[in-house]
């Protein structure tokens, strides 16, 4: 699996696909190879019609749609339908079509709506972030009230710190359903491959669904006072009882 970072351009573009292609000739044909592309399709950056025939998986980027200081969805659905199709017009059969998601959220400091312009800065967060957020977290003023934004399919919630307004935009359960779904009936654009069937869905990445090295206590030791605190990983299982629910063969009733 292949994620090329370069500067692109047609050399760029030729030279990738003059070496998948001898990759594929030289590796046994049970070795899959897949690759990682943009958002936004362009025929400078992929030879798609020459490219296609040696990849078993294409792996489309949904994001990045939030990387300005105005509060947006990172995965924004329907930013990414379009360009999924194009692929498609230029040659990819939807059956080689993985989704990659982002599994992680985003925090914008200083403005306090969805798609409100000013924000002062900007940091990465995690599924468990956001989750935790709107569920348990007990601080300035928690929970937060979770919103949804159709179209976008996200979530946001805003904040007061004491010092700073906050605005996190997050895929929610829900968001995640609603775009994994997608791969089984992908709705189409200008009316162009509506209903067909993609391979898959991937997550950028595994760890923004576990809390690693956060410092969540729990105390085995029932003493009082209580002593013995130790740091747990905070995970959730969301995103995987989803796909397995969703992307299982029909009629599959236990996971």
């Amino acid at each position: 699996s292949f994620d090329f970072e370069f500067s692109w351009g047609t050399s760029t573009r030729n030279g990738i696909t003059q070496f998948l292609i001898y990759l594929r000739s030289i590796l046994p044909q049970e070795k899959e190879i897949s690759i990682y592309t943009h958002a936004t399709y362009s025929g400078t950056y992929w030879d798609i019609p020459n490219v296609e025939p040696v990849i078993d998986y294409l792996l489309y980027s949904t994001y990045d749609w939030a990387s300005s200081y105005t509060p947006h969805a990172i995965s924004g659905f329907n930013s990414c339908v379009p360009h999924i199709a194009t692929y498609f017009d230029a040659g990819l059969p939807p059956r080689k079509m993985v989704l990659v998601w982002a599994a992680y959220a985003r925090r914008w400091t200083g403005v306090t709506a969805y798609n409100q312009s000013g924000a002062t800065a900007r940091a990465s967060r995690g599924f468990t972030d956001g989750l935790y957020d709107t569920t348990f977290n007990p601080t300035y003023g928690g929970p937060y009230t979770s919103n949804y934004v159709t179209g976008d399919e996200v979530g946001w919630y805003t904040y007061n710190s004491g010092t700073a307004d906050y605005v996190v935009t997050w895929d929610t359960p829900e968001s995640i359903e609603y775009k994994i779904r997608a791969s089984q009936v992908f709705p189409g654009s200008g009316g162009k491959w509506a209903g067909v069937r993609l391979r898959g869905v991937g997550w950028w990445s595994l760890m923004w669904m576990a809390e690693a090295g956060t410092g969540v206590s729990y105390n085995g030791n029932a003493s009082d006072p209580p002593t013995g605190y130790v740091d747990r990983t905070r995970t959730y299982p969301h995103i995987y009882q989803l796909c397995e629910e969703i992307l299982s063969p029909p009629g599959t009733s236990r996971f």
